[in-house]
């Protein structure tokens, strides 16, 4: 399971696919519509919310 992140509004995602279907186009936010996504070796960012 991959962990996803966008650097534009800071949204978390986790997907099991790296791109959508089968096109060579990267992830992109479903929040804001940002481009592409940073994929996170291990989510252990705390939420937004936490603090």
């Amino acid at each position: 399971m991959a962990n996803f992140i966008c650097p534009n509004c800071s949204n978390r995602l986790t997907s099991s696919e790296r791109t959508a279907g089968f096109g060579t186009r990267p992830k992109s936010c479903p929040k804001c519509g940002f481009g592409f996504l940073f994929e996170l070796l291990d989510d252990y960012y705390p939420a937004p919310t936490a603090a």
